[in-house]
Parts: structure tokens; C-alpha cells; sequence
């Protein structure tokens, strides 16, 4: 709704070998992911957004995958970066009253990511855009749990589908 209300682009880039469905914990991952697209929505005011998925390494038991929100919004001063995962902290004081905001959002976030076995990134350059990356672990579930469907075949479609709380 954001997006479409400043009129800025919003694309989802999900490579087809992320797997369709994956163990972990979905209210974590969309807290992280609700704020980093906040953020690259408040901070743009024209452009484009884009939530891009990659599988990183995969095992047996366990895929680790790659989650990046790019932006063509504002950007962080190179100086200010070290301090945006700082709480109650954000890239100046202007934009606090610019754009509101308690400065707590991304140091929870990242918090959250080192809970799912992953870590964040940050690179921007001022005027041109951010772009925020974090990896986070998930479990493969087993065969004896894809037979118990635990989801609709139906349901499962192409892509990062589902994610669901181990059982």
C-alpha cells in the first residue's frame, strides 16, 4: 500500500532454488523483513524497493538463506553506519523529525537475524540508497513430516512459499 501510494516500484527476487518450504520461525523473519521494507519505503521517495532471496550454503538438515532489501532512497552517511544497529539511534537527528521513527527498529532486527543463526549488513552511500542483507538458518523438513502435509500440496506453490515453526 506504502509503495503504491508514493508510487515507487516494489519487486521480489526469489531464486527458484530457495526450497518451497522450509522450518523456522516465521513471526521472526517477518518482523525483520517488515522493518527493512518499512524503512526502504519511508526513506525512498521515488524508485524502486526489491526483497531478494538466495539459498547460501544447504546441508542435509539445514539451508541457510540469503534475504536483501535494496533501495534507491536516501542512503547513510558513510560516518553513520556503525551506529544505525545502536538503539534509539538513527542516521541523524533530521531525519527523526522528518520521518518519525524511535531508532530502536533495526537494532531489534538485527538481534532477531542472530537469533535465526544469521547476521546483517549494511551498505549505502548517501543520495543513491541502501541496501540491508542478513542470512538466516532454517531447518529442511524431514519426509516424514512432508507426508503428514502439514500444508495443502495444493498450497505449496513456485518459490519461497512457507515457513513454519518446527514441530
Amino acid at each position: 500500500f506504502q509503495a503504491e501510494q508514493k508510487k515507487i516500484d516494489l519487486y521480489l527476487d526469489i531464486d527458484s532454488d530457495v526450497p518451497q518450504l522450509l522450518m523456522g520461525d516465521p513471526l521472526r523473519l517477518g518482523q525483520v523483513l517488515q522493518n527493512l521494507l518499512g524503512n526502504a519505503l519511508k526513506f525512498s521517495d521515488t524508485g524502486w524497493v526489491k526483497l531478494s532471496v538466495r539459498k547460501k550454503e544447504v546441508n542435509e538438515h539445514q539451508v541457510v538463506c540469503g534475504f536483501e532489501v535494496t533501495d534507491t532512497g536516501i542512503g547513510i552517511p558513510a560516518e553513520k553506519i556503525q551506529l544505525i544497529f545502536s538503539p534509539f539511534s538513527q542516521a541523524d537527528d533530521s531525519v527523526n523529525r522528518k520521518y518519525g521513527g524511535s531508532g530502536l527498529g533495526l537494532s531489534i532486527a538485527k538481534n532477531l537475524v542472530q537469533l535465526m543463526h544469521g547476521e546483517m549488513k549494511v551498505h549505502s552511500r548517501l543520495n543513491e540508497g541502501s541496501s540491508f542483507s542478513f542470512t538466516a538458518t532454517f531447518e529442511i523438513p524431514s519426509p516424514e513430516l512432508l507426508d503428514k502435509q502439514i500444508i495443502p500440496k495444493q498450497q505449496i506453490s513456485r518459490g519461497f512459499s512457507a515457513i513454519y515453526h518446527s514441530v
